[in-house]
């Protein structure tokens, strides 16, 4: 490189630096787009659509919500990624993206280098259920029960969390279930109810109306503390598998290179609205909670989770190309 066209590029940035704040001071001047990579109706479409609200509040702009579903979140997780980094366009990401970085050989974005951490949302157990009929009444029975039959577990798609999580049970009980994987977490459930697959773990919004209508029955929650919304039912740890957890979670993410005082805006207001009593309440109604986060910790719980999955979904023997 010349010396002239070091002095232009250096020239170049000193302007750049005051310009890029006086954006970030103003911003938002126009609405903000939310990438949900999933289908409307959903916990994450949910929480993202409550966060979604409160940031359009705070700010006096609309938040359009975008359902890029496909690809377990693949589709729109590279959108979002793609998108110009100036704080209109915003991502929901989850646990699926942590799996995903393993379980996909080809993406097109990483978790950790494509996005910067915005705002920590929410999280959740997971529930392990059976049909209500079935001779099972707590984790022991049921690996009992699958040392003696074949049992089949269903979930809501290959590589999914519940998938990664019963594969990552399966091992540390020393037993053997047959996967079923379905597209979504309500055509699995449904085969549960009727007996064709005997075992799910998946979401509170997907399971809790079926336990508490007798459908299903629970007999854990993948958390290390039992849950407010099934405080009778046992974690996984206390039942014998000292240390399991696995969580369900919900992130808030912008294109990498956004301006640190927009994020910092962002994170700010997200963090308002999550304290707020309503939002609490809202959050619990779907078996949900928050945690406050700096976005430091956030990018350091997500490089940990991509980590501390990344075992599990390689014993699962999901992989895509």
């Amino acid at each position: 490189m010349t010396t002239t066209r070091r002095r232009v590029l250096l020239a170049g940035a000193a302007l750049a630096g005051p310009a890029s704040i006086a954006r970030a001071q103003a911003w938002p001047t126009r609405p903000i787009r939310m990438i949900i990579p999933y289908a409307p109706g959903g916990a994450t479409d949910i929480v993202g659509r409550l966060v979604g609200a409160a940031i359009g509040t705070e700010f006096g702009q609309s938040v359009v919500i975008d359902n890029r579903s496909g690809g377990s979140g693949n589709i729109g997780m590279e959108q979002g990624a793609q998108a110009a980094p100036d704080g209109y366009t915003l991502t929901v990401s989850t646990i699926a993206q942590a799996v995903n970085m393993t379980l996909f050989t080809k993406r097109g974005y990483d978790l950790d280098a494509s996005y910067a951490p915005v705002a920590f949302m929410s999280y959740y157990a997971f529930i392990l259920a059976v049909p209500a009929d079935l001779p099972v009444k707590s984790l022991q029975d049921l690996i009992e029960l699958a040392r003696k039959r074949p049992l089949n577990y269903a979930s809501s798609g290959n590589g999914a969390a519940p998938h990664v999580g019963t594969s990552l049970l399966c091992n540390l009980a020393n037993i053997q279930m047959t996967h079923v994987p379905y597209r979504g977490s309500a055509p699995a459930v449904a085969d549960v109810i009727s007996g064709a697959c005997q075992v799910i773990m998946d979401s509170p919004p997907a399971l809790l109306p079926y336990i508490r209508s007798g459908k299903l029955r629970a007999i854990a929650v993948t958390s290390l503390q039992r849950t407010t919304d099934l405080p009778d039912v046992p974690t996984v740890a206390e039942s014998g598998l000292a240390g399991f957890e696995i969580l369900g979670w919900n992130t808030l993410l912008a294109p990498a290179g956004t301006p640190t005082a927009i994020l910092d805006k962002l994170h700010d207001a997200v963090a308002r609205a999550l304290a707020q009593p309503q939002m609490k309440e809202r959050l619990a109604q779907l078996g949900a909670s928050t945690r406050p986060m700096s976005r430091e910790e956030i990018g350091a719980f997500l490089r940990n989770e991509v980590t501390k999955l990344m075992p599990a979904v390689l014993k699962s023997g999901a992989q895509i190309d």
